[in-house]
């Protein structure tokens, strides 16, 4: 199983960090988290979609 990695930006000036998830060569933005429990939204978000999709291509 490949993974996508997903990558936490520095702080913009809002404070807000970009999410970003590297996936079949390129990048998507996810959004902007503004606290840690953003960031785990985002990953499982992205979590159940990889699911999803892996189930869907069976």
């Amino acid at each position: 199983m490949t993974s996508a990695p997903i990558v936490a930006h520095r702080p913009s000036l809002s404070g807000g960090r970009k999410v970003t998830v590297h996936s079949g060569g390129r990048d998507e933005i996810l959004g902007t988290a503004y606290s840690d429990q953003d960031l785990v939204v985002f990953n499982h978000r992205q979590l159940s979609f990889d699911n999803y999709a892996r189930r869907a291509t069976k």
